[in-house]
């Protein structure tokens, strides 16, 4: 019983998802050039002459000259222009003619180098029809031509590529979903548009305001999704028979988890699953890559992601030569042309070049398809040993001892429960540390793992300890011990605090009063402004006692007190000649 969700069940909702893909393909409305052609400002040409079914048979000859209309439209050109394959160009002088001309030609060649399409087109045939959605009238070209643009001196010049003539899909898609009428279909691919229109007009006799318009334009028109629609829609039901197709359609509800998922080959035993002498890879894999091989090998689903430069394309050509060794058949699709040109590129330079089928560019014509299948359906390509048996042997033991010293510079050992990598990455950072402890090695062979986590605790305590021990009684916090004081310690600090802080508010204080007493002092209110404090109180404690009268007006007796001290002053040096001389004299 299927699970409904929002009314649907599962086989409802997977057959509404895919028509929702489908439709998000289509641009069927009025942004449309191939259904609602109109020629822009720039980017397009209309042909005056030669007519239709002429130009169609020039660009198969060879290249097609233009250049711009002298004369009115209807008026033959001269016999000299269709000799030489010259098509004129309407409403377009020289300067706008070559304007136009390079920029369908920078366009078109870069959508070329991107994703090797070709999206230049001469459309043949004009179908006029009347939309009913709106009912105004439309046209749409009928037979598109693959063409390309090439420089010739100060002209350019037209010329058909290898790449098949298409009836308009996007027009095909529209007149049978909208009117029921089907285009004609054309097995040859040589098909002229003398043939289409001949065809179209009996398929479109009951519309009586339809008609056809013998009219050749030059535009670049995209239409590969229209193609991408078409498959969709004729293959539905093997498409969605995909698991992979129905996980993405209905994620979870699909129940294809168990199908989808799987697990990678672990590195250590990546040699055992799968040798490297039984892969057929054509370029080097580490072992990242050899996962991804293993994992295509056994048909597993997966996304491989990484950088540009990592080696993806390499892993696909290698994935691409592992599964056609088994007999399977690889499809490699990309939005780019160069991504398929790398993996082409690195095979046929492994000589797999017979192998390959290209399918996309020039290289997808049907005629291309039918030469290369001929050609390598003719040839049986004969593949040889390069390697005797003896290189094949030493080759597996160098690989083995290379494993084996890989595994063994891993393994963990006891007691010290390190590998010798580790402990060898572990030296070389300590090498830069030029005091390591000594003494008897002997300590150090019995050292295991236990003994060394408590020493690399011990250590980090000691790390953390090491700047009181450093700074000494310079440490802010020396003395203080205790991880998790208790309440009564807790209590005790908030008293002292609450004590330092009256402290340190009457020093303040005092510090004050002095400033206000000794104005001439100016210092900073902080510890060292305080000893400064401190030590001129200490000079005023201990300056000599002067006498009252010095400070009262009493000039006579500071009179007397200076001559009196210069006296004793020259008394003094009396004394001291005297003595000297005595000392001289008595000096043998």
């Amino acid at each position: 019983m299927d699970l409904a969700v929002d009314g649907q069940t599962a086989p409802g909702r997977l057959h509404s998802q895919m028509k929702a893909w489908r439709e998000d393909l289509l641009a069927l409305d009025r942004r449309q050039k191939l259904l609602y052609f109109q020629h822009p400002k720039v980017g397009s040409l209309e042909f005056v002459q030669p007519a239709m079914g002429e130009i169609e048979r020039w660009l198969e000859r060879g290249r097609v000259h233009l250049q711009p209309a002298a004369t009115e439209p209807g008026t033959p050109q001269p016999a000299k222009a269709a000799k030489s394959r010259t098509a004129t160009v309407l409403d377009k002088d020289d300067t706008a003619l070559q304007a136009t001309c390079r920029r369908l030609h920078q366009r078109s060649e870069q959508e070329y180098a991107d994703r090797g399409v070709w999206i230049l087109y001469v459309g043949l045939g004009m179908l006029n029809w009347v939309d009913p959605a709106d009912g105004k009238p439309a046209s749409s070209p009928l037979k598109l031509v693959p063409v390309r643009l090439e420089r010739t001196g100060s002209t350019f010049a037209l010329h058909r590529t290898r790449d098949e003539a298409q009836v308009n899909s996007a027009l095909e898609l529209k007149m049978q979903r909208d009117f029921g009428i089907e285009l004609p279909a054309f097995e040859d691919p040589d098909f002229t548009v003398e043939e289409l229109t001949t065809q179209l007009r009996d398929a479109i006799a009951g519309e009586p305001d339809w008609s056809i318009d013998a009219r050749s334009i030059l535009m670049t028109f995209t239409f590969h999704k229209e193609a991408m629609y078409k498959d969709l829609a004729d293959n539905e039901a093997q498409i969605l028979a995909s698991p992979l197709i129905q996980a993405m359609a209905l994620g979870p509800d699909a129940g294809q988890e168990d199908n989808l998922a799987f697990d990678l080959a672990d590195d250590a035993s990546l040699d055992e699953l799968l040798p490297p002498e039984t892969l057929h890879s054509i370029l080097d894999a580490d072992s990242s890559q050899r996962k991804c091989i293993i994992a295509a090998r056994e048909g597993r689903s997966f996304v491989m992601d990484g950088p540009p430069g990592t080696g993806k394309s390499q892993t696909i050509a290698n994935i691409i030569a592992e599964l056609m060794a088994v007999g399977k058949t690889v499809l490699l699709v990309s939005e780019k042309a160069a991504a398929l040109d790398v993996v082409r590129d690195r095979l046929a330079a492994q000589n797999l070049s017979p192998f390959l089928l290209e399918l996309h560019s020039h290289k997808a014509t049907r005629k291309h398809v039918v030469q290369a299948l001929s050609r390598e359906l003719s040839q049986r390509p004969v593949g040889r040993h390069t390697l005797d048996p003896t290189d094949r042997s030493r080759l597996e033991s160098a690989r083995e001892e290379l494993s084996g010293y890989a595994a063994a510079m891993n393994e963990v050992r006891l007691p010290l429960g390190r590998s010798l990598h580790s402990v060898l990455g572990r030296l070389v950072q300590l090498s830069v540390h030029e005091q390591i402890p000594t003494g008897e090695q002997a300590r150090f062979a019995t050292l295991d793992a236990e003994l060394l986590g408590m020493i690399q605790r011990r250590a980090g305590e000691l790390s953390r300890a090491w700047r009181p021990a450093a700074e000494g009684t310079d440490f802010t916090w020396r003395g203080l011990a205790g991880d998790q004081p208790d309440a009564g310690g807790v209590r005790d600090a908030a008293g002292a605090a609450l004590d330092m802080a009256d402290l340190s508010q009457n020093l303040s204080d005092q510090a004050l009063n002095l400033d206000s007493r000794l104005p001439f002092l100016d210092v900073p209110l902080s510890r060292f402004g305080v000893e400064q404090r401190l030590a001129v109180l200490d000079l005023l404690a201990r300056r000599p006692q002067t006498p009252d009268g010095w400070l009262g007006g009493d000039f006579d007796a500071v009179e007397s007190r200076v001559r009196g001290w210069l006296d004793s002053v020259e008394l003094r040096k009396q004394l001291e000649a005297t003595i000297g001389t005595s000392f001289t004299a008595w000096t043998p």
